[in-house]
């Protein structure tokens, strides 16, 4: 997002030469990310060593172990965070936390594409972390998949955001009409996640779903790095949990996310993979979630969050993008209807009628 962090450059500065025993030379905001609760900089030291420092609100200390377990295993494809002085993966500044990683030089896989064999590695790395043993003290520790749809209350709550909107903001107001027009379908959506996760829920206390394993949870090309040799890198580790691997597949089984892979992409990243059978109940509940999640969450920064102008314009344009033919809102309608019995029908949005 374009906001800045509630903190100075001097204090990120003092807390990189205090806590990692740093000197830093120059510190860059970097307007990366979606995520409102995210912000990121470079770090450059005396030395003209590059690092790349995440603030964030909250960071789960097993979720970092994770990284860094997954690089000393040997997979290349992960960036882990550098440790402190005393050996922390993250340090507190106030209320917010810093986690630093090398800067890596490479360029966002959603922005440049992905060769043929470039496919085939994007396979190999998510069969390497789904195949990955975890020692005993992290496996029980790590977040598990529940299948308990985590955003149905900021849907309501823009629901009635919207019905009571009178104000002049431009981008509030825009997303207030579209939501009378829409809400309906964005309820219907929202119930049908709901339905599927009990569905789910129900199968697997019934030993009817394959054995989760450690998942990236965002495992889509806005998140995947091209080095400038060719390799791959992995970041964003701020999901990770363990479920099905689905939760992963989401992203080349028909998502239209960052490169919005096709048949002849999933063919190339499963003969890296080693092979998929994918649960089209399983990945119709993702795509579902995932999209009633990015509604509620950019709908959330333009209607209920205290952010600048130009981000809240940002967050409505990501809204209404979901909307878009082939956009997250008709993917997860499609992929519904693909699940079997019980799949979600009705009216489209108004702005997929072109109305």
């Amino acid at each position: 997002m374009f906001d800045r962090p509630a903190l100075t450059d001097e204090q990120i500065t003092q807390a990189l030469e205090a806590r990692y025993g740093l000197a830093v030379s120059a510190l860059e905001f970097l307007a990366l990310g979606h995520d409102a609760n995210a912000w990121t900089f470079r770090a450059t030291t005396t030395g003209d060593e590059a690092l790349f420092v995440k603030i964030r609100r909250h960071v789960d200390p097993v979720r970092l172990r994770l990284v860094r377990f997954l690089e000393e295993q040997g997979q290349a494809a992960v960036v882990a965070p550098i440790p402190a002085l005393d050996g922390a993966l993250s340090v507190a500044i106030g209320e917010l936390h810093l986690v630093a990683y090398p800067f890596v030089d490479a360029r966002v896989a959603a922005d440049v594409g992905l060769s043929d064999n470039q496919w085939i590695e994007y396979g190999r790395a998510a069969a390497a972390l789904h195949a990955t043993r975890l020692p005993g003290d992290l496996a029980p520790a790590l977040p598990v998949e529940t299948f308990q749809p985590a955003w149905g209350h900021v849907i309501d709550r823009l629901h009635a955001a919207a019905a009571a909107y009178r104000d002049e903001d431009p981008a509030r107001l825009e997303l207030a009409a579209f939501w009378r027009a829409n809400g309906a379908a964005i309820q219907q959506l929202r119930l049908r996640a709901d339905e599927l996760g009990r569905h789910l829920r129900s199968r697997h206390e019934g030993g009817g779903l394959a054995q989760f394993v450690p998942c990236h949870a965002d495992l889509h090309t806005h998140n995947l790095f091209v080095e400038a040799g060719g390799g791959l890198r992995v970041f964003d580790w701020d999901e990770a949990m363990l479920a099905p691997r689905e939760r992963d597949l989401m992203f080349v089984a028909g998502s239209p996310i960052g490169l919005a892979p096709g048949d002849p992409e999933l063919r190339l990243f499963e003969a890296g993979y080693g092979g998929l059978d994918i649960d089209p109940e399983t990945l119709a509940y993702y795509h579902i979630d995932w999209a009633v999640q990015d509604i509620a969450s950019y709908g959330q920064q333009v209607m209920l969050d205290d952010i600048s102008v130009e981000s809240r314009a940002y967050a409505l344009r990501l809204v209404l993008s979901i909307f878009e033919p082939d956009g997250e809102f008709e993917v997860a309608r499609r992929h519904d209807r693909l699940s079997g019995p019980g799949a979600a029908e009705g009216e489209l949005p108004a702005q997929e009628r072109g109305s």
